[in-house]
């Protein structure tokens, strides 16, 4: 067996573009305990993620409706906040 000396890149595809992208440029959400969907800042909890571009023109009125059609969970009034909030840390 071969060791690489790099590490391995990870990709995952936006739920909404259905675009592979790299693990960095993308949101992951995941579903508590309660079925909302919180944003996974850190990427590191450990349950089944759902990713979504940082494409902040994918952030308008109908995300929270969308997500929460091809999630199957509900949504926090607050969705859109938390992103707002995110974009501004994430700097």
């Amino acid at each position: 067996m071969i060791a690489s000396s790099t590490k391995d890149i990870c990709y995952r595809t936006c739920l909404l573009t259905k675009k592979k992208l790299h693990k960095i440029n993308l949101i992951r959400f995941v579903k508590n305990s309660d079925n909302y969907l919180t944003i996974d800042a850190n990427q590191t909890i450990k349950q089944r993620g759902f990713y979504l571009s940082k494409d902040k023109s994918l952030i308008n009125k109908d995300l929270p409706a969308i997500l929460a059609k091809k999630t199957r969970t509900k949504i926090n009034l607050n969705l859109l906040e938390q992103l707002d909030s995110f974009f501004k840390n994430s700097k």
